[in-house]
Protein backbone atom coordinates (compact mmCIF):
# COMPACT_ATOMS: atom_id res chain seq x y z
CA UNK A 1 0.00 0.00 0.00
CA UNK A 2 2.70 2.58 0.93
CA UNK A 3 4.93 1.44 -2.34
CA UNK A 4 1.44 2.38 -4.49
CA UNK A 5 1.29 5.67 -2.93
CA UNK A 6 4.40 6.73 -2.82
CA UNK A 7 4.69 5.80 -7.11
CA UNK A 8 1.41 7.51 -7.50
CA UNK A 9 3.13 10.86 -5.82
CA UNK A 10 6.15 10.11 -8.00
CA UNK A 11 3.57 10.24 -10.82
CA UNK A 12 2.00 13.45 -10.22
CA UNK A 13 5.24 15.41 -9.12
CA UNK A 14 6.46 13.61 -12.93
CA UNK A 15 3.50 15.61 -14.26
CA UNK A 16 4.11 18.86 -12.35
CA UNK A 17 8.06 18.68 -13.17
CA UNK A 18 7.37 17.95 -16.97
CA UNK A 19 4.80 20.72 -17.23
CA UNK A 20 7.40 23.48 -15.20
CA UNK A 21 10.28 22.49 -17.37
CA UNK A 22 8.06 23.09 -20.67
CA UNK A 23 7.21 26.41 -19.78
CA UNK A 24 10.80 27.22 -18.70
CA UNK A 25 12.20 26.19 -21.95
CA UNK A 26 9.66 28.13 -23.73
CA UNK A 27 10.35 31.42 -21.58
CA UNK A 28 14.19 30.78 -22.44
CA UNK A 29 13.26 30.41 -26.12
CA UNK A 30 11.08 33.16 -26.37
CA UNK A 31 13.81 35.17 -24.64
CA UNK A 32 16.69 33.86 -27.13
CA UNK A 33 14.15 35.14 -30.11
CA UNK A 34 11.95 37.78 -28.57
CA UNK A 35 11.46 39.96 -31.85
CA UNK A 36 10.01 37.38 -33.76
CA UNK A 37 7.22 36.85 -31.57
CA UNK A 38 6.55 40.71 -30.14
CA UNK A 39 7.39 42.18 -34.07
CA UNK A 40 6.73 38.95 -36.28
CA UNK A 41 8.30 39.38 -39.79
CA UNK A 42 6.45 36.32 -41.59
CA UNK A 43 9.82 34.71 -42.01
CA UNK A 44 10.32 33.88 -45.96
CA UNK A 45 8.00 30.63 -46.49
CA UNK A 46 5.11 31.53 -43.54
CA UNK A 47 4.89 35.09 -45.84
CA UNK A 48 4.80 33.89 -49.39
CA UNK A 49 4.09 30.46 -49.14
CA UNK A 50 2.12 29.88 -46.05
CA UNK A 51 0.13 33.67 -45.04
CA UNK A 52 -0.52 34.76 -48.65
CA UNK A 53 -1.19 31.45 -50.11
CA UNK A 54 -3.92 30.52 -48.00
CA UNK A 55 -5.14 33.88 -47.68
CA UNK A 56 -5.16 34.21 -52.16
CA UNK A 57 -6.73 30.17 -51.22
CA UNK A 58 -8.89 29.90 -49.01
CA UNK A 59 -10.00 25.77 -49.71
CA UNK A 60 -9.26 23.84 -47.31
CA UNK A 61 -7.68 21.33 -49.91
CA UNK A 62 -4.75 23.61 -49.78
CA UNK A 63 -3.44 21.84 -47.00
CA UNK A 64 -2.51 19.12 -48.78
CA UNK A 65 -0.84 21.12 -51.59
CA UNK A 66 3.10 20.50 -52.40
CA UNK A 67 5.46 23.11 -51.33
CA UNK A 68 9.17 22.39 -52.27
CA UNK A 69 8.42 18.66 -53.91
CA UNK A 70 6.62 17.66 -50.91
CA UNK A 71 3.31 17.90 -48.66
CA UNK A 72 3.95 19.50 -45.10
CA UNK A 73 0.75 18.24 -43.47
CA UNK A 74 0.51 19.50 -40.15
CA UNK A 75 2.90 23.17 -41.13
CA UNK A 76 0.49 23.71 -43.28
CA UNK A 77 -2.63 23.33 -41.34
CA UNK A 78 -1.20 25.96 -38.99
CA UNK A 79 -1.01 28.34 -41.81
CA UNK A 80 -4.75 27.49 -42.96
CA UNK A 81 -5.68 27.80 -39.38
CA UNK A 82 -3.94 30.66 -39.06
CA UNK A 83 -5.48 33.27 -42.08
CA UNK A 84 -9.44 31.85 -40.82
CA UNK A 85 -8.36 33.61 -37.73
CA UNK A 86 -8.78 37.60 -37.69
CA UNK A 87 -5.51 38.57 -39.89
CA UNK A 88 -4.36 40.94 -37.54
CA UNK A 89 -3.31 38.31 -35.18
CA UNK A 90 -2.60 35.43 -37.77
CA UNK A 91 1.50 36.33 -37.69
CA UNK A 92 1.76 36.25 -33.82
CA UNK A 93 -0.36 32.80 -34.12
CA UNK A 94 1.93 31.16 -36.22
CA UNK A 95 4.76 32.21 -33.86
CA UNK A 96 3.34 31.24 -30.55
CA UNK A 97 2.25 27.62 -32.10
CA UNK A 98 5.70 27.01 -33.42
CA UNK A 99 7.10 28.13 -29.92
CA UNK A 100 5.06 25.56 -28.38
CA UNK A 101 5.88 23.00 -30.46
CA UNK A 102 9.55 24.21 -29.96
CA UNK A 103 9.09 23.71 -26.55
CA UNK A 104 7.95 20.53 -26.40
CA UNK A 105 10.58 19.05 -29.07
CA UNK A 106 13.33 20.16 -25.75
CA UNK A 107 10.97 18.40 -23.13
CA UNK A 108 9.87 15.54 -24.53
CA UNK A 109 12.81 13.47 -23.78
CA UNK A 110 11.70 14.39 -19.73
CA UNK A 111 8.81 12.03 -20.11
CA UNK A 112 8.83 9.30 -17.50
CA UNK A 113 8.58 6.55 -20.75
CA UNK A 114 12.37 7.33 -21.21
CA UNK A 115 13.31 6.07 -17.82
CA UNK A 116 15.05 3.16 -19.45
CA UNK A 117 17.05 5.41 -20.72
CA UNK A 118 18.05 7.60 -17.57
CA UNK A 119 15.89 6.24 -14.82
CA UNK A 120 16.55 9.44 -12.46
CA UNK A 121 13.81 11.93 -13.27
CA UNK A 122 16.05 14.82 -12.23
CA UNK A 123 18.96 13.65 -14.36
CA UNK A 124 16.52 13.92 -18.01
CA UNK A 125 15.06 17.26 -16.40
CA UNK A 126 18.57 18.72 -16.28
CA UNK A 127 19.72 17.35 -19.81
CA UNK A 128 16.39 18.79 -21.34
CA UNK A 129 17.27 22.02 -19.62
CA UNK A 130 21.22 22.20 -20.85
CA UNK A 131 20.06 21.20 -24.18
CA UNK A 132 17.44 24.12 -24.32
CA UNK A 133 20.58 25.99 -23.56
CA UNK A 134 22.48 25.55 -26.43
CA UNK A 135 21.88 28.12 -29.13
CA UNK A 136 20.92 25.31 -31.39
CA UNK A 137 19.16 26.68 -35.05
CA UNK A 138 18.33 30.37 -35.14
CA UNK A 139 14.82 32.18 -34.82
CA UNK A 140 13.10 31.03 -38.01
CA UNK A 141 13.42 27.33 -36.99
CA UNK A 142 11.98 28.19 -33.33
CA UNK A 143 9.28 30.91 -34.67
CA UNK A 144 8.02 30.12 -38.37
CA UNK A 145 5.53 27.45 -39.08
CA UNK A 146 7.08 26.32 -41.97
CA UNK A 147 9.79 25.49 -40.11
CA UNK A 148 8.48 23.32 -37.20
CA UNK A 149 8.43 20.27 -40.00
CA UNK A 150 11.97 19.92 -38.24
CA UNK A 151 10.75 20.09 -34.58
CA UNK A 152 7.38 17.74 -35.62
CA UNK A 153 9.99 15.08 -37.24
CA UNK A 154 12.16 15.28 -33.93
CA UNK A 155 9.21 14.92 -31.82
CA UNK A 156 8.30 11.78 -34.37
CA UNK A 157 11.63 9.92 -34.34
CA UNK A 158 12.27 10.34 -30.19
CA UNK A 159 8.45 9.04 -30.01
CA UNK A 160 9.17 6.14 -32.31
CA UNK A 161 12.22 5.04 -29.85
CA UNK A 162 9.84 5.29 -26.69
CA UNK A 163 7.79 2.89 -25.73
CA UNK A 164 3.95 3.69 -26.39
CA UNK A 165 1.65 4.47 -23.71
CA UNK A 166 -0.06 1.97 -22.27
CA UNK A 167 -3.43 3.55 -21.63
CA UNK A 168 -5.33 2.83 -25.21
CA UNK A 169 -6.84 6.69 -25.30
CA UNK A 170 -3.33 8.11 -25.23
CA UNK A 171 -2.08 5.58 -27.31
CA UNK A 172 -4.61 6.14 -30.09
CA UNK A 173 -3.65 10.19 -29.68
CA UNK A 174 -0.08 9.45 -30.17
CA UNK A 175 -0.94 7.04 -32.92
CA UNK A 176 -2.59 9.96 -34.93
CA UNK A 177 0.20 12.63 -33.74
CA UNK A 178 2.57 9.68 -35.45
CA UNK A 179 0.51 9.75 -38.81
CA UNK A 180 0.07 13.33 -39.26
CA UNK A 181 3.93 14.37 -38.23
CA UNK A 182 4.71 11.30 -40.79
CA UNK A 183 2.83 13.11 -43.64
CA UNK A 184 4.70 16.43 -42.50
CA UNK A 185 8.65 16.18 -43.43
CA UNK A 186 9.99 13.84 -46.25
CA UNK A 187 12.75 12.50 -43.59
CA UNK A 188 10.07 10.83 -41.77
CA UNK A 189 11.25 7.73 -43.90
CA UNK A 190 13.83 7.05 -41.43
CA UNK A 191 11.15 6.30 -39.06
CA UNK A 192 10.69 2.78 -40.90
CA UNK A 193 13.71 1.21 -39.94
CA UNK A 194 13.11 1.59 -35.96
CA UNK A 195 9.35 0.46 -36.61
CA UNK A 196 10.72 -2.56 -38.83
CA UNK A 197 12.77 -3.63 -35.67
CA UNK A 198 10.36 -3.04 -33.41
CA UNK A 199 7.39 -5.12 -35.67
CA UNK A 200 10.30 -7.84 -35.10
CA UNK A 201 11.08 -7.31 -31.36
CA UNK A 202 7.88 -6.49 -29.84
CA UNK A 203 5.40 -9.20 -28.67
CA UNK A 204 2.04 -7.55 -28.18
CA UNK A 205 -0.36 -7.86 -31.18
CA UNK A 206 -1.36 -3.75 -30.07
CA UNK A 207 1.71 -2.58 -30.66
CA UNK A 208 2.52 -4.93 -33.96
CA UNK A 209 -0.74 -3.49 -35.24
CA UNK A 210 0.36 0.00 -34.96
CA UNK A 211 3.95 -0.37 -35.93
CA UNK A 212 2.37 -2.27 -39.34
CA UNK A 213 -0.08 0.94 -39.64
CA UNK A 214 2.75 3.68 -39.61
CA UNK A 215 5.04 1.68 -41.71
CA UNK A 216 1.96 1.59 -44.15
CA UNK A 217 1.72 5.48 -43.72
CA UNK A 218 5.07 6.38 -44.05
CA UNK A 219 5.56 4.45 -47.55
CA UNK A 220 2.59 5.72 -48.57
CA UNK A 221 4.05 9.45 -47.77
CA UNK A 222 6.78 8.84 -49.73
CA UNK A 223 4.66 7.85 -52.82
CA UNK A 224 1.83 10.05 -52.80
CA UNK A 225 3.06 12.87 -50.73
CA UNK A 226 6.90 13.22 -51.63
CA UNK A 227 8.27 14.60 -55.26
CA UNK A 228 11.98 13.04 -55.31
CA UNK A 229 12.67 14.59 -58.30
CA UNK A 230 16.95 14.60 -59.19
CA UNK A 231 17.73 13.35 -55.23
CA UNK A 232 18.43 9.58 -56.14
CA UNK A 233 20.64 10.78 -58.50
CA UNK A 234 22.55 12.27 -55.40
CA UNK A 235 22.86 9.11 -54.13
CA UNK A 236 26.77 8.87 -54.64
CA UNK A 237 30.28 8.16 -52.70
CA UNK A 238 30.67 11.53 -53.10
CA UNK A 239 27.14 11.87 -51.20
CA UNK A 240 28.68 9.86 -48.30
CA UNK A 241 32.31 11.86 -48.21
CA UNK A 242 30.54 15.59 -48.31
CA UNK A 243 28.24 13.62 -45.46
CA UNK A 244 30.80 12.71 -43.34
CA UNK A 245 32.35 16.53 -43.71
CA UNK A 246 29.02 17.91 -42.64
CA UNK A 247 28.83 15.61 -39.83
CA UNK A 248 31.94 16.82 -38.51
CA UNK A 249 31.94 20.60 -39.32
CA UNK A 250 27.98 21.38 -39.03
CA UNK A 251 26.84 19.19 -36.60
CA UNK A 252 29.34 18.41 -33.99
CA UNK A 253 31.54 21.44 -34.23
CA UNK A 254 28.84 23.78 -34.96
CA UNK A 255 26.35 22.38 -32.04
CA UNK A 256 29.36 22.76 -29.74
CA UNK A 257 31.50 25.82 -30.63
CA UNK A 258 28.70 27.75 -32.78
CA UNK A 259 28.16 28.76 -36.30
CA UNK A 260 30.01 32.17 -35.82
CA UNK A 261 32.67 30.48 -35.06
CA UNK A 262 32.48 27.70 -37.97
CA UNK A 263 32.29 30.68 -40.22
CA UNK A 264 34.95 32.42 -39.01
CA UNK A 265 37.41 30.01 -39.37
CA UNK A 266 36.31 29.06 -42.69
CA UNK A 267 36.94 32.59 -44.11
CA UNK A 268 40.33 32.63 -42.30
CA UNK A 269 40.70 28.98 -44.32
CA UNK A 270 41.35 27.38 -41.34
CA UNK A 271 39.23 24.45 -41.73
CA UNK A 272 41.49 22.16 -40.20
CA UNK A 273 41.00 23.64 -37.08
CA UNK A 274 37.14 22.55 -37.35
CA UNK A 275 38.04 19.10 -38.51
CA UNK A 276 40.77 18.52 -35.93
CA UNK A 277 38.42 20.06 -33.01
CA UNK A 278 35.27 18.24 -34.06
CA UNK A 279 37.09 15.00 -34.76
CA UNK A 280 38.77 15.31 -30.51
CA UNK A 281 35.35 15.80 -29.73
CA UNK A 282 34.05 12.96 -31.15
CA UNK A 283 36.68 11.13 -29.64
CA UNK A 284 35.80 12.00 -26.20
CA UNK A 285 32.55 11.14 -26.30
CA UNK A 286 33.32 7.61 -27.37
CA UNK A 287 35.42 7.41 -24.69
CA UNK A 288 32.91 8.43 -22.10
CA UNK A 289 30.06 5.99 -23.74
CA UNK A 290 33.06 3.60 -23.41
CA UNK A 291 33.35 4.48 -19.56
CA UNK A 292 29.74 4.43 -19.09
CA UNK A 293 28.81 1.44 -20.84
CA UNK A 294 27.84 -0.69 -18.45
CA UNK A 295 25.43 1.95 -17.09
CA UNK A 296 23.54 0.74 -20.27
CA UNK A 297 20.33 -1.79 -20.66
CA UNK A 298 19.71 -3.56 -24.07
CA UNK A 299 16.79 -0.50 -24.45
CA UNK A 300 18.91 2.14 -23.75
CA UNK A 301 21.42 0.54 -26.16
CA UNK A 302 19.12 0.96 -28.81
CA UNK A 303 18.39 4.07 -27.67
CA UNK A 304 21.57 5.28 -28.52
CA UNK A 305 21.50 3.77 -31.80
CA UNK A 306 18.31 5.65 -32.74
CA UNK A 307 20.21 9.09 -31.95
CA UNK A 308 22.69 7.67 -34.32
CA UNK A 309 20.32 6.89 -37.13
CA UNK A 310 18.92 11.02 -37.05
CA UNK A 311 22.67 11.96 -36.93
CA UNK A 312 23.49 10.31 -39.93
CA UNK A 313 19.89 9.92 -41.62
CA UNK A 314 19.17 13.21 -41.11
CA UNK A 315 22.70 15.15 -42.37
CA UNK A 316 23.08 12.45 -45.22
CA UNK A 317 19.10 13.40 -46.08
CA UNK A 318 19.70 16.75 -45.95
CA UNK A 319 22.98 16.71 -48.13
CA UNK A 320 20.97 14.19 -51.01
CA UNK A 321 17.94 16.45 -51.20
CA UNK A 322 19.35 19.91 -51.23
CA UNK A 323 22.70 18.22 -53.68
CA UNK A 324 26.07 19.00 -52.65
CA UNK A 325 27.06 21.99 -53.68
CA UNK A 326 27.73 23.57 -50.46
CA UNK A 327 27.57 26.77 -50.95
CA UNK A 328 24.35 27.38 -52.58
CA UNK A 329 22.26 25.25 -50.64
CA UNK A 330 23.54 24.18 -47.51
CA UNK A 331 24.91 28.00 -46.12
CA UNK A 332 25.12 29.66 -42.96
CA UNK A 333 21.75 30.23 -42.40
CA UNK A 334 20.63 26.43 -43.81
CA UNK A 335 21.03 25.93 -40.34
CA UNK A 336 17.79 23.63 -40.47
CA UNK A 337 19.25 20.77 -42.11
CA UNK A 338 21.40 20.12 -40.02
CA UNK A 339 19.86 20.92 -36.87
CA UNK A 340 17.94 17.41 -35.63
CA UNK A 341 21.64 16.11 -36.13
CA UNK A 342 22.61 18.43 -33.57
CA UNK A 343 19.85 17.88 -31.27
CA UNK A 344 20.88 14.58 -31.08
CA UNK A 345 24.39 14.97 -31.07
CA UNK A 346 23.67 17.32 -27.72
CA UNK A 347 21.65 14.84 -26.50
CA UNK A 348 24.22 11.92 -27.16
CA UNK A 349 26.90 13.71 -25.82
CA UNK A 350 24.92 14.54 -22.37
CA UNK A 351 24.55 11.38 -21.80
CA UNK A 352 27.65 10.21 -22.48
CA UNK A 353 28.70 12.15 -19.60
CA UNK A 354 25.93 11.27 -17.06
CA UNK A 355 26.26 7.61 -17.81
CA UNK A 356 30.31 7.97 -17.41
CA UNK A 357 30.27 10.06 -14.19
CA UNK A 358 27.47 7.13 -12.64
CA UNK A 359 30.04 4.56 -12.80
CA UNK A 360 31.40 3.47 -9.16
CA UNK A 361 34.75 3.98 -9.70
CA UNK A 362 33.88 7.67 -10.74
CA UNK A 363 32.08 9.00 -8.01
CA UNK A 364 34.60 10.66 -6.14
CA UNK A 365 35.74 12.53 -8.94
CA UNK A 366 32.60 13.77 -9.26
CA UNK A 367 32.31 15.27 -6.05
CA UNK A 368 36.02 17.11 -6.38
CA UNK A 369 35.17 17.79 -10.28
CA UNK A 370 31.46 18.68 -10.36
CA UNK A 371 31.26 21.94 -9.61
CA UNK A 372 34.38 22.91 -11.52
CA UNK A 373 32.68 20.88 -14.51
CA UNK A 374 29.69 23.16 -13.70
CA UNK A 375 31.58 26.53 -13.67
CA UNK A 376 32.95 25.34 -17.33
CA UNK A 377 29.78 24.42 -18.75
CA UNK A 378 27.91 27.71 -17.53
CA UNK A 379 30.52 29.86 -18.99
CA UNK A 380 30.54 28.08 -22.33
CA UNK A 381 26.62 28.52 -22.64
CA UNK A 382 27.07 32.02 -21.72
CA UNK A 383 29.71 32.40 -24.30
CA UNK A 384 27.93 30.49 -27.04
CA UNK A 385 24.76 32.29 -26.78
CA UNK A 386 26.70 35.74 -26.73
CA UNK A 387 28.79 35.02 -29.67
CA UNK A 388 25.44 33.19 -31.82
CA UNK A 389 22.99 35.64 -30.76
CA UNK A 390 22.75 37.51 -34.11
CA UNK A 391 21.83 34.16 -35.77
CA UNK A 392 18.21 34.48 -33.08
CA UNK A 393 17.87 38.18 -33.56
CA UNK A 394 15.21 39.56 -36.18
CA UNK A 395 14.25 43.30 -36.94
CA UNK A 396 11.90 45.32 -35.03
CA UNK A 397 11.22 47.99 -37.86
CA UNK A 398 10.42 44.51 -40.24
CA UNK A 399 8.35 43.50 -37.89
CA UNK A 400 6.23 46.62 -37.32
CA UNK A 401 6.30 46.85 -41.65
CA UNK A 402 5.04 43.89 -41.79
CA UNK A 403 2.27 44.35 -38.79
CA UNK A 404 1.41 47.74 -41.06
CA UNK A 405 0.85 45.48 -44.35
CA UNK A 406 -1.42 42.82 -42.72
CA UNK A 407 -3.41 45.33 -41.07
CA UNK A 408 -4.14 47.06 -44.59
CA UNK A 409 -4.91 43.49 -46.17
CA UNK A 410 -7.64 43.13 -42.85
CA UNK A 411 -8.79 46.51 -43.99
CA UNK A 412 -9.38 46.07 -48.09
CA UNK A 413 -10.53 42.81 -47.38
CA UNK A 414 -13.63 43.70 -45.18
CA UNK A 415 -14.12 47.31 -44.93
CA UNK A 416 -12.68 48.75 -48.47
CA UNK A 417 -14.75 51.33 -49.78
CA UNK A 418 -16.69 50.66 -53.37
CA UNK A 419 -14.44 53.06 -55.51
CA UNK A 420 -11.04 52.02 -54.03
CA UNK A 421 -8.42 50.21 -56.17
CA UNK A 422 -8.71 46.66 -56.06
CA UNK A 423 -5.63 45.89 -57.54
CA UNK A 424 -2.91 43.43 -54.94
CA UNK A 425 -1.35 44.26 -51.91
CA UNK A 426 2.55 43.81 -51.91
CA UNK A 427 4.88 43.53 -49.22
CA UNK A 428 8.40 43.47 -51.15
CA UNK A 429 10.91 41.26 -50.05
CA UNK A 430 13.22 41.09 -53.32
CA UNK A 431 10.65 40.08 -56.18
CA UNK A 432 10.36 35.64 -55.00
CA UNK A 433 10.04 36.10 -51.58
CA UNK A 434 7.28 39.16 -51.73
CA UNK A 435 3.83 38.60 -50.24
CA UNK A 436 1.28 39.33 -52.96
CA UNK A 437 -2.20 39.21 -51.48
CA UNK A 438 -5.02 39.36 -54.27
CA UNK A 439 -8.06 41.05 -53.27
CA UNK A 440 -10.23 38.96 -55.01
CA UNK A 441 -9.38 35.31 -53.65
CA UNK A 442 -9.35 32.31 -55.68
CA UNK A 443 -11.32 29.11 -54.59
Amino acid sequence: MASESQDLRRLYFSRWAVAGLFLLVMILTFVRSHNAYIYPILHYEDGTIMFAYYINHPAVAGIFRFNGGYISLLPNGIGYIATRLPLVFAPYFMGIISLLISACAYTVFALPRYRFVLANDWDRYILCLVMALFPLGNSAIHSSATYSQWHLLWLFLMLLLAPFPSLPFLAICQFVFLALAAWSHPLSILGIPVLSFLLITRRGWGERIAYTGLIAIILAYQILGVQSGDALQNVTPQAAWATGKYILHRVVFESVFGNTLRLALSGQHLEWVITTAASATIGVVGVLLWIGWRRVSCAGFLFLCGLLLIIGGVTAGSVVGRSLDGNNHLGAWEQRYFYLSQMAFVLLSALAVLLALQTSKWRQTVRVAAPLVGFVLVGCLLWSNLANGAWFYTSKEVGQNVQAFVKEVDRRFFHRDKDEDESALVFERGGYWDIRIELSPTQ
